[in-house]
């Protein structure tokens, strides 16, 4: 089975895209995947299977000298921002991320991404997949207004580009049917791909929550929430006592520790409390 090298590119922070990283992840199993290159800005750290993966490498875009000026002087910093981003992901895109064949983009930002993809695709003979999370220039007019000049030339050169994609994705029945109506896309090059959390999203075990309101307890117990302080032992919620096996109570208290102990349910039983509290987070 012949290997290929594929990437992944959005050009926002890596770490808070987590449906392009769930896109690496999901490549990453993949047989004939050899490698997936993830390029974007760097900025925060990316879910830890994606950390671990060997077959991941990421690409990372620097900030451009522009962010720390102030508010006043964004429009004028606005071109220089756009050509530092523009001239270091065509340098990505062109020596970093080997032989690959495919470039999957993340919709919105389409600016400059569009043009230096279709520039790079037509250089390096690579297939373009855009991956529709929203329209560039609707996310514009929601700080410009739907009128502003600036959101009409944004709506003219989505739509020019959006046809610099070979295959297409999109979340909603209703983006694609747009896409296919506003922007004259093939219907058959349009994939819907709903949102769906991966497997390590799942509601948390008793352990796990044990674990967590003992890490928690300096913020959510230190004002006198609850009815008893958090222990190693015990949380307003959870409540760990000896198992029917032990034989001496202090021997095991002795050995337990929430952060530590793979399996306390070897030497403990740990169970929610019926009388606990209820928590609303806001």
């Amino acid at each position: 089975m012949k290997k290929m090298e594929v990437a992944v590119l959005v050009l926002g922070d890596i770490g808070r895209s987590p449906r392009m990283q769930y896109h690496c992840m999901s490549l990453s199993t993949m047989e004939n995947v050899e490698t997936v290159y993830f390029v974007g800005i760097e900025g925060e750290g990316c879910v830890p299977g994606l950390e671990m993966d060997p077959k991941i490498e990421k690409r990372t875009i620097r900030e451009p000298y522009t962010k720390n000026l102030p508010r006043w002087m964004y429009l004028l910093s606005l071109p220089v921002k756009i050509f530092q981003q523009m001239l270091q992901l065509f340098l990505i895109l062109m020596f970093s991320i080997g032989s690959s064949e495919y470039i999957l983009v993340q919709n919105p930002p389409c600016i400059p991404t569009f043009v230096i993809v279709k520039l790079v695709a037509w250089l390096r003979g690579i297939k373009v997949i855009i991956d529709w999370h929203n329209l560039g220039f609707s996310v514009l007019a929601l700080k410009l207004g739907e009128n502003h000049p600036l959101v009409l030339v944004a709506r003219i050169y989505e739509k020019v580009f959006a046809h610099i994609g070979d295959y297409h994705i999109c979340v909603t029945r209703a983006l694609k049917e747009w896409l296919c109506d506003s922007f004259s896309l093939s219907e058959n090059k349009i994939t819907v791909m709903y949102d769906k959390a991966p497997g390590f999203f799942h509601p948390r075990n008793v352990v796990e929550k044990h674990r967590l309101f003992y890490k928690l307890s300096d913020d959510l117990f230190s004002n006198g929430f609850g009815r008893c302080p958090a222990t190693m032992y015990e949380t307003p919620f959870t409540k760990a006592t000896p198992s029917a096996s032990a034989n001496d109570e202090e021997e095991n208290r002795g050995h337990y520790d929430p952060y530590t102990d793979d399996d306390p349910t070897t030497k403990f039983k740990l169970a929610l409390k019926p009388d606990r509290p209820r928590l609303l987070i806001r």
